[in-house]
């Protein structure tokens, strides 16, 4: 007679996959997408389209855009963090960057600066019309959120230039159509808005 030695359990196969030396640091990535449409901006989990693909803005302005995703379980959070946006620009005089930061809502809307103000490399300079891939990396200290409680990506676009023109941001999770030449790596850069954060693991 052959006995299975494996112990039974009602719970189901893990769906996520750690590499070892993230369980050794004791933490898993989970990446967020932003998305814009007629409801309001959102971090979610999926690869949903966005009804606004991308914000435009006129030169000499700026725009505020706070991208939350609410816990529907306590979390605990802590370590390097990662967020990609693509800038685009349509104006050859124009210079477009980002400014960004990192926020601790509470059930009372009270807000808790995680991770002070970082700016994205610029896109100026070129052709007419260019778009660029930038990344930010920041430090996250070790944070708790409780049910109902948001974490929030604030994007300030900020957008110079000379003469006319406009300049944006892209945020389709689905990585939908093409922003015209990539100055770096001379190929479409991808349309979605991404935010990386380091879970803390209970292990």
């Amino acid at each position: 007679m052959v006995y299975d030695d494996k112990k039974f359990s009602t719970v189901g196969a893990a769906n996520t996959i750690f590499q070892w030396e993230d369980v050794i640091a004791g933490v898993g990535y989970k990446t967020f997408s932003a998305l814009v449409n007629n409801e309001g901006a959102a971090l979610i989990t999926s690869s949903q389209s966005s009804n606004d693909y991308k914000t435009d803005k006129n030169v000499n302005a700026e725009e505020e855009i706070n991208f939350d995703y609410e816990f529907l379980a306590g979390a605990d959070i802590g370590g390097e963090g990662y967020i990609n946006i693509t800038l685009r620009r349509a104006a050859s005089d124009a210079t477009v960057l980002c400014d960004v930061r990192l926020i601790h809502v509470d059930t009372a809307a009270a807000e808790t600066e995680l991770v002070a103000t970082l700016t994205t490399d610029q896109l100026s300079g070129g052709a007419a019309t260019d778009s660029r891939r930038v990344s930010i990396t920041m430090a996250i200290p070790e944070t708790h959120f409780s049910i109902g409680e948001k974490i929030r990506l604030e994007i300030i676009l900020k957008v110079t230039a000379l003469g006319s023109g406009l300049a944006g941001i892209y945020h389709d999770p689905a990585n939908r159509g093409t922003t015209g030449n990539d100055i770096i790596t001379g190929s479409p850069a991808r349309t979605d808005l991404t935010l990386t954060i380091p879970f803390r693991l209970p292990v």
